[in-house]
C-alpha cells in the first residue's frame, strides 16, 4: 500500500510531535501505563483505514497539524540542503540515499515508514547541532575543566544546554555548564519522573570522572559522574 508523499512525511512529524521523540519499538507496559508504541507502527496505524483490523484497540489516532505539514517541508528542505554537498560528491550513506529518495518520491509505501519515521530525529538533531554550535562557541569560547580528575564537586549550579536519550546506554546525556565551563553527564530516570530541560537550571554534587572535549565544538569539557541532582532552580 502506498501513501501520497505530503500525508507520510507530516505523519512523521506528528508521530514524533505526539511521542515525545522517536522509539524504534512498541514498549507494552503493566495495567494502568498508556502502551508506548513505536513511530514505525504509530505511522502505519494513524494512516490505516478506520475498519483495519490490524490496528490494535489500545491504539489512539492522533490529528496531524497544519504546524505538521510545515514542519515536514522546511525538515525535507534543511536536509536537503545539508546534504546538498555529499548528494554531488556522492558521499552519502546508503541509510541517506534511501531517505532522502523517499523525501522527494510521490508516493511512500508503508514498509518504507522505517525508514521515514527517522526524518524529524535526524532533522531536529542536525538543525539543533547547528544551532547549539554556534550558540556555544559565542557564550562558552572561554570553557575550561573543572578541578582534578577524582575531585569532588558540591552544591554546583549547572545551566542545562541539552537534554538527549541515549539508546545505546538505556540512560540520558545532561550537557550543560558550570560557571561557563561545558560540562556532561550520564543519568538514569524512572520511567513517568519528569527530566532536566534544556535553559533550566540544577544543582548538583558529582565527581570528576574525565577532562575531554566537547562533542558539538572540541572546546574542552569536563565529564562527570556520581551526579546527585539535589534540586531544580
Amino acid at each position: 500500500m502506498e501513501f501520497e508523499n505530503k500525508i507520510v512525511i507530516a505523519t512523521a512529524f506528528a508521530t514524533h510531535r505526539v511521542n515525545g521523540g522517536y522509539f524504534p519499538d512498541t514498549r507494552r507496559f503493566s495495567e494502568g501505563t498508556a502502551t508506548l508504541f513505536s513511530n514505525k507502527e504509530m505511522m502505519a496505524f494513524n494512516l490505516a483505514p478506520e475498519d483495519d483490523k490490524m490496528v490494535p484497540p489500545d491504539f489512539t489516532k492522533f490529528t496531524v497539524t497544519d504546524e505538521d505539514y510545515k514542519q515536514a517541508e522546511l525538515g525535507v528542505a534543511f536536509l536537503m540542503k545539508e546534504n546538498a554537498l555529499q548528494i554531488i560528491a556522492g558521499t552519502l550513506t546508503d541509510f541517506m540515499k534511501n531517505m532522502l529518495a523517499l523525501a522527494k518520491s510521490d508516493m511512500i509505501p508503508r514498509d518504507s515508514f522505517g525508514i521515514v519515521c527517522l526524518i524529524p530525529k535526524i532533522y531536529n538533531e542536525k538543525s539543533k547541532t547547528k544551532f547549539l554550535k554556534k550558540d556555544m562557541k559565542e557564550k562558552y569560547s572561554h570553557s575550561r575543566h573543572l578541578g582534578a580528575i577524582g575531585d569532588k564537586l558540591f552544591d554546583q549550579e549547572v545551566f542545562v544546554t541539552d537534554v538527549k536519550f541515549v539508546e545505546k546506554f538505556g540512560c540520558h546525556a545532561i550537557n550543560g555548564v558550570i560557571e561557563n565551563n561545558l560540562i556532561s553527564f550520564f543519568k538514569e530516570f524512572e520511567q513517568g519522573k519528569p527530566l532536566p530541560q534544556a535553559d533550566t537550571k540544577l544543582k548538583i554534587n558529582a565527581k570528576v570522572k574525565r577532562h575531554s572535549e566537547n562533542w558539538i565544538t572540541k572546546m574542552p569539557e569536563t565529564q562527570l559522574n556520581y551526579v546527585k541532582i539535589l534540586n531544580k532552580l
